[in-house]
C-alpha cells in the first residue's frame, strides 16, 4: 500500500516545531533586543516598521506559519482521506484565517516602534483587524473542536474548544488592558499566541504517535 505524503510523523511534527517556534519569539526578542520587555509590549513590535530586527523576526514568523500552514493542510488531507466532511468543512477557514492573520503582521504592520509604547495608548487600524481576526479564529477553533468531538477524538476535540475559548478571553482581556494603557499588553499578547498554537502542538504530537 502506498503512503500519501502526510502519513508520516515527521509531516506531523511539523505543527509542533512550528509551535515551539512562534512560542520563542518573546525570548529570542528580548536577548535579540535588550529594550523589548515581553510582560509590557505586544510581539507586534518586533516586526515594526522601523525596527532594525525586523527582518530577522519576520522570517522567524514565516518559518513558524509555513510549518504550522502545512501541518493544517496535512490534517485537512487526512479528513478529506477518512471521509469527515465537517472537519474538510471548518479546515478550510482556519488555514485561511491563520494565513490573513499572519499576512495582516508582514504586510500591515505597525509603522512604529514607539507606537506600541506610547501612554495614553490608542488602538490602531492594526490592533482592530487583529482583535477582529483572533476572534473569528477562536469561534472556528470552537467549531473545529466540536466536529473532533463527533468522531470520537475528545481529548483532541476538548484542547480546540479550550483554546479557542481562551482566545476570546484573552484577546478581549488585552483589547481591554490596550485602552487602559496597562503596562501587560505582552503578557496578553503572548497567552493569546499560546492558545493559538496549543492545539496544532497537541494534535500534531497525538498525530505523530499514530505514524
Amino acid at each position: 500500500m502506498n503512503h500519501q505524503w502526510w502519513q508520516n510523523k515527521y509531516v506531523w511534527g511539523l505543527g509542533l516545531l512550528g509551535g515551539v517556534l512562534s512560542l520563542l519569539q518573546p525570548m529570542l526578542g528580548a536577548i535579540v533586543w535588550p529594550l523589548y520587555k515581553p510582560i509590557k509590549y505586544v510581539t507586534a513590535i518586533l516586526t515594526a516598521a522601523d525596527n532594525q530586527e525586523r527582518t530577522l523576526f519576520v522570517n522567524l514568523d514565516l518559518l513558524a506559519a509555513v510549518l504550522i500552514l502545512v501541518f493544517l493542510v496535512a490534517m485537512r488531507e487526512y479528513a478529506r482521506h477518512e471521509k469527515l466532511t465537517g472537519l474538510v468543512k471548518f479546515l478550510r477557514p482556519v488555514m485561511l484565517g491563520y494565513v490573513l492573520l499572519q499576512l495582516l503582521e508582514w504586510f500591515i504592520p505597525l509603522a512604529h516602534v514607539a507606537d506600541a509604547s506610547m501612554t495614553p495608548y490608542h488602538l490602531s487600524l492594526h490592533d482592530l483587524l487583529i482583535f477582529f481576526g483572533t476572534g473569528v479564529l477562536a469561534i472556528l477553533f470552537l467549531r473545529l473542536g466540536n466536529e473532533w468531538q463527533k468522531h470520537q477524538q475528545p481529548s483532541i476535540a476538548n484542547v480546540w474548544r479550550l483554546s479557542g475559548a481562551l482566545m476570546l478571553v484573552f484577546v478581549f482581556a488585552l483589547f481591554i488592558v490596550r485602552m487602559l494603557s496597562w503596562p501587560f499588553a505582552g503578557l496578553f499578547d503572548q497567552l493569546t499566541n499560546f492558545a493559538m498554537v496549543l492545539p496544532v502542538m497537541y494534535t500534531s504530537w497525538q498525530f505523530m504517535k499514530l505514524y
